[in-house]
């Protein structure tokens, strides 16, 4: 069975905890993160930095998630890593001056050419 993998930054030191995505809650919609090697331990994360693994691999072995920055070693070229709701698929994001090279590529179709430089939550001023 496949299992899904999330991050998320905790409330309490704000750090990045990896497991199963937990949502409770009708208005206030708490969101947690239960790691793989704990299941009575439910860890509280702010929800606008919860980000899905991709299951891939870049370069370095370093997994990929949502909203991490790469470079694109070919070319040069930096971009966000998205979650596409309609395709159904993750994609490149680029830089607005690179936007004529933004085809919508799936993440899958350039692996061996991905090196995770940072992420929007940590280091956004990799990515203005």
């Amino acid at each position: 069975m496949r299992q899904y993998k999330f991050r998320g930054k905790t409330l309490y030191d704000y750090d990045w905890i990896y497991g199963n995505l937990q949502i409770a809650g009708d208005y206030d919609q708490q969101t947690y993160i239960n790691p793989y090697n704990d299941y009575d331990k439910f860890t509280e994360v702010d929800k606008n930095t919860v980000c899905q693994s991709t299951e891939l691999f870049d370069i370095n072995e370093k997994e990929i998630f949502e909203g991490d920055i790469v470079k694109l070693l070919s070319s040069g070229l930096i971009c966000i890593i998205k979650w596409h709701k309609y395709l159904g698929t993750f994609y490149f994001d680029f830089k607005e001056d690179q936007k004529e090279n933004d085809k919508k590529l799936s993440i899958g179709e350039k692996i061996k050419d991905i090196e995770v430089i940072g992420n929007i939550y940590d280091n956004p001023d990799l990515f203005v």
